[in-house]
């Protein structure tokens, strides 16, 4: 048992990636869906003669950046300049956490004031401010582990979907009413 103990604490710095299985009536292979890359967070080993199980919760990866696995500043006051790029300033702060793995969009506009955060704050805090320096930006991880900024799509260039003549299948008839106030 001791030997369990010891691998799980080897465990705490890996990462999982989760994936459903469904099997495609039509081929009978398995399609697999990606469900995300986790951390592996308080594992436990069970052994025993009829049994063999590791059961586990997986954190999603803002838990490296949150304080919840890591991502406190331990230097001194962390400080962003204004005027600075905002994607530049990602980047840096990222490689705090030793993230590497990024999509950062070109930010329309630099740091608009000074961004301190003191000893103990977290990555997350310097991300969340640059963040909510440009309105409709977002901040995430996508299911392959990969840190994305980019503006919250709108739909406003999205390619149409229906148009008319699929209303003309689907409508039976329309009734158009005057307003009473004409």
């Amino acid at each position: 048992m001791e030997g369990a103990e010891f691998d799980i604490e080897l465990w705490l710095n890996k990462c999982v990636r989760i994936e459903t299985g469904i099997e495609n009536i039509m081929t009978g292979k398995i399609d697999w869906i990606n469900q995300g890359v986790y951390l592996i967070n308080n594992p436990i080993i069970t052994y025993s003669g009829s049994e063999s199980k590791i059961s586990f919760q997986g954190l999603d990866l803002m838990a490296r950046l949150t304080g919840l696995r890591n991502g406190y500043l331990t230097d001194l006051q962390t400080q962003i300049a204004q005027g600075s790029s905002i994607r530049n300033a990602m980047i840096s702060t990222l490689a705090l956490a030793g993230i590497t793995n990024y999509i950062i969009d070109e930010a329309p506009y630099d740091t608009q004031y000074q961004i301190n955060i003191d000893i103990g704050g977290t990555v997350y805090d310097i991300l969340k401010e640059l963040r909510n320096m440009i309105p409709n930006y977002e901040i995430f991880f996508d299911v392959n582990g990969t840190f994305i900024y980019q503006e919250i799509p709108n739909g406003v260039n999205d390619p149409i979907i229906l148009d008319n003549s699929t209303w003309e299948d689907v409508v039976l008839s329309v009734e158009k009413t005057k307003p009473l106030d004409e």
